[in-house]
């Protein structure tokens, strides 16, 4: 479990002005009111959209949400402005991706805070590889395989899920440095990428 400590007072201070106007956010089936002050406090992106059109009163997106808690967390914050409590690693890296959606950097933080201090390792090495697979960013990823490829004996499969979905970019950058690997090891994952293209 992760301390995550935000307190915004700004948001705090603007969801006690009195107003019977509501601003809907949906994110994928969850529902989450706020006032119109509100949401174009917290969120740049919901502020440019009411200064487009001040009519608006919803907005709707998709996230990958993986804790059922990310939610009400969320929910809390926007009526005061604080997140103070222990969380797990799968939401602080979903009110990460909350945080991009809505331009928002203390939603970011933590997240961010935890992927800089923290060495990937096999135990975290799926909140990395999510992490990439949903920005891209692959040089953590890359770094550890190159560094770890030959302690991926008996966890192959894992290496080849890895590779199919990161792309053909990091297989080259990692196989470039493949004169010290574990040759059985390499055979392994390059015929498995091999069976899987041509399943495709």
């Amino acid at each position: 479990m992760i301390d995550v400590n935000i307190d915004i007072s700004y948001i705090r201070n603007a969801s006690l002005i009195p107003t019977s106007d509501v601003f809907t956010i949906h994110i994928n089936n969850h529902q989450v009111e706020t006032s119109p002050i509100v949401a174009r406090i917290f969120s740049p992106k919901i502020n440019s959209i009411l200064l487009a059109d001040s009519t608006s009163v919803s907005y709707s997106c998709n996230i990958q949400i993986d804790d059922e808690n990310t939610m009400n967390l969320f929910q809390g914050f926007l009526k005061n402005g604080i997140i103070k409590e222990q969380c797990s690693l799968n939401t602080i890296k979903d009110l990460y991706f909350i945080g991009l959606e809505f331009q928002n950097n203390e939603l970011i933080a933590p997240f961010s805070s935890y992927l800089n201090e923290n060495c990937i390792s096999f135990e975290n090495i799926d909140i990395y590889y999510d992490y990439a697979l949903r920005t891209h960013n692959t040089e953590k990823l890359k770094s550890f395989f190159i560094n770890r490829f030959n302690e991926f004996q008996g966890k192959v499969e894992n290496l080849i899920k890895y590779f199919d979905t990161l792309g053909n970019d990091l297989i080259e950058e990692v196989f470039s440095e493949s004169q010290s690997f574990n040759q059985d090891i390499l055979l392994e994952v390059i015929l498995g990428l091999v069976a899987k293209s041509n399943n495709m």
